[in-house]
């Protein structure tokens, strides 16, 4: 189902938000006991719960929307342009259904979308929000990814996800850490008596572990070296070719553990180079199963593809992301399965089909 920019993002403005004047005049009674300041910290501090409670994001939207109206009615440019920036990350994170009970209940301001040449302009508002606010890592990754989002297959756009991905990591991480209440001695005998007793599961059988770097060096060397000639063909079709021919030798690899490895990781680099999506799929599915290896180790590896892709890799990136989220959820880290997901979306759009699954991938993420 892929949505036009109004429904997943209000249009933002470099220039005086002279537009909103008339979405004002018949709404802003409505909020006239309340100042822009309340439902802006009210809209942050939902925006924070969402990160455990998804439900809230709803709440967040509301807050930021009246906020920005009454941010429109004092011509308050810089408040009204953060606004713009959490509500296109709300939408982003809110179910259809929430989406439009927002637009029934809540008034917004309507206002011009950017122009293609004030990328830069974007990038270094939103660097600068992040230096006065070095701490806020959500709110940082929130102006960011606006940006990645707006201007995809700009410069700006990757240097902007990038850096977004980085403080949405960084956030994951101050959200994680575990809020410990002092009990007395006798309430802890007491619950450690109350504790279920132990069922006994049947052990499932151990995925192989990542064998050491050095021994992943030294087989990437030997395979670069034989396969000289298919690594020299850089086109599209000469990396698609590459990546057939690896996986097909990862197949009789099973009992090298490092050979496998390299195989299926540089099959996955080939593949998403010549935007063989299913190939692509298939070697990063076959890691999953094969190693047992920490996710942020692939969101590097995508990363990397990411920054150095054409526009002709958009599809098979996208894939990837996709079912690397999936893994994430299964492992059950809904918030790195977002932060995978959220690139799957911006890497699909228009890209009709394969956006709509991405985008009912995000709802089902959002609503564990």
């Amino acid at each position: 189902m892929h949505q036009s920019s109004t429904r997943f993002g209000i249009p933002h403005t470099s220039i005086r938000l002279i537009s909103c004047a008339i979405s004002i005049l018949l709404t802003i009674s409505a909020f006239s006991a309340e100042d822009a300041a309340y439902f802006h910290q009210r809209g942050i501090q939902a925006l924070k719960e969402s990160q455990t409670n998804p439900k809230a994001i709803l709440e967040a939207a509301r807050s930021f929307a009246k906020a920005q109206v009454l941010y429109c009615k004092a011509a308050d440019e810089p408040n009204a342009r953060e606004m713009n920036a959490y509500l296109y990350w709300c939408r982003k994170k809110m179910t259809l259904a929430d989406i439009d009970q927002l637009a029934k209940e809540t008034p917004t301001a309507a206002v011009p979308a950017p122009k293609a040449d004030q990328a830069r302009e974007w990038l270094n508002r939103a660097e600068e929000f992040a230096k006065v606010h070095p701490d806020e890592h959500l709110l940082i990754a929130v102006r960011f990814f606006e940006v990645a989002d707006r201007f995809q297959g700009a410069p700006e756009s990757l240097a902007a996800q990038s850096r977004s991905l980085q403080e949405q990591t960084l956030a994951s991480k101050v959200a994680d850490v575990p809020k410990t209440v002092a009990v007395g001695p006798e309430e802890a005998k007491k619950r450690i008596a109350d504790a279920p007793t132990a069922v006994v599961i049947p052990a499932v059988p151990a995925k192989r572990a990542v064998p050491p770097i050095a021994k992943l060096k030294e087989s990437e060397v030997v395979l670069k070296e034989v396969l000289k000639a298919d690594y020299a063909k850089t086109t599209m079709t000469g990396r698609a070719q590459l990546s057939a021919k690896l996986l097909n030798q990862a197949r009789d690899a099973n009992n090298d553990d490092a050979s496998l490895y390299v195989l299926l990781r540089e099959a996955m680099f080939a593949a998403a180079q010549g935007n063989q999506t299913e190939l692509a799929a298939d070697a990063l599915v076959r890691r999953f199963d094969s190693f047992t290896f920490d996710l942020e180790k692939v969101m590097e590896e995508l990363q990397s593809l990411n920054t150095g892709r054409s526009p002709e890799m958009a599809e098979a990136l996208s894939a990837l992301y996709s079912y690397a989220a999936a893994e994430a959820l299964a492992r059950e880290n809904p918030d790195l399965a977002l932060r995978f997901a959220t690139v799957a979306e911006i890497l699909a759009s228009g890209h009709g089909k394969l956006y709509g699954l991405i985008r009912d991938e995000l709802t089902r993420i959002a609503e564990v």
